[in-house]
């Protein structure tokens, strides 16, 4: 059985996170400024784009990690424009939980010497 992990597309990863919430399209609408409920459901069927500048608000009202929503949303509908912020900016755009990871990381090695014996140590502070 082969295990991958698929990138979900904008429309389905904005379907699990409303229904997650339990929010309704209306209350999704009127967190991030539409009169109707309709500009969300068509966001969830893939119908409408995610406008740029709707990526902030509704990470908000989703409670949802806004740079993994905004890498997201460019690599499906401007993926030239993502790496070309990736390339100017020579370091990725991180979620929360990959400067989490960083985080325990560096505090695992502090004052240590050594190359891998440190990612064991992390594995296992993640882990408690």
């Amino acid at each position: 059985m082969s295990t991958s992990l698929k990138t979900p597309t904008v429309a389905g990863y904005l379907a699990e996170k409303i229904d997650a919430r339990g929010k309704t399209a209306q209350e999704i609408a009127d967190a991030i400024g539409y009169d109707s409920a309709n500009v969300i459901q068509a966001f969830t069927r893939g119908t409408a784009k995610v406008p740029v500048n709707k990526i902030g608000p509704l990470s908000r009202a989703l409670e949802i990690d806004p740079v993994y929503f905004l890498r997201l949303v460019l690599s499906e509908y401007m993926p030239d424009v993502l790496v070309a912020i990736d390339d100017v900016l020579k370091v990725p755009m991180m979620t929360e939980s990959e400067r989490g990871l960083i985080d325990a990381y560096r505090k695992a090695w502090s004052g240590r010497s050594g190359c891998y014996c440190g990612t064991y140590v992390v594995i296992e502070m993640m882990m408690d």
